[in-house]
């Protein structure tokens, strides 16, 4: 029996942007994120894949790519743990995009380092990842594997679909 293909992330969503970090600049009402400058290359490609200029999976490669910032527990050792919200890994594209009102514990991961921990795991997740203007982005954990899969030649071409249920 075939394996399921793996979920693709959701469309990108203007959620209540969180509470910018000093320093940060975060869309206003009369601001919309696509004026906000993007603080590296994943905010670029990230805007880009909003717009429809990129593929999904140029996204996923630009993801693998980054540095993330997640959040951490001060009580446990850095970079030995995800903190999660049931089945959500939150991230963020920048320090630039970190939210004011979380507390100010942070770690960094690469994309291919959490994909390889969310093989780990095993279990399926959704890496929340948003960005200085206030967009966010939902990415299935298998999909972030699939990808690595692909691109290190150990796996086919990651598949998507929309789940978002507007499309």
């Amino acid at each position: 029996m075939a394996a399921a293909p793996p979920a693709p992330p959701s469309p990108p969503r203007a959620a209540t942007p969180p509470a910018a970090a000093p320093g940060a600049t975060a869309p206003t009402p009369d601001q919309p994120a696509a004026d906000v400058e993007p603080a590296n290359e994943l905010e670029a490609v990230l805007r880009l894949a909003h717009q429809g200029e990129l593929a999904q999976d140029d996204l996923l490669e630009a993801v693998l790519a980054a540095e993330l910032v997640l959040p951490a527990d001060p009580a446990r050792p850095p970079r030995g743990h995800l903190v999660t919200r049931g089945a959500v890994v939150d991230a963020f594209a920048s320090p630039k995009a970190l939210p004011g009102d979380w507390p100010p514990r942070w770690h960094r991961f690469t994309g291919v380092e959490l994909a390889v921990v969310f093989d780990r795991i095993g279990e399926p997740l959704r890496l929340n990842l948003g960005d200085s203007s206030g967009l966010s982005w939902e990415i299935a954990s298998d999909a972030l594997v699939g990808a690595l899969r692909t691109a290190v030649g150990a796996g086919g071409p990651s598949t998507w679909r929309d789940t978002s249920g507007a499309g």
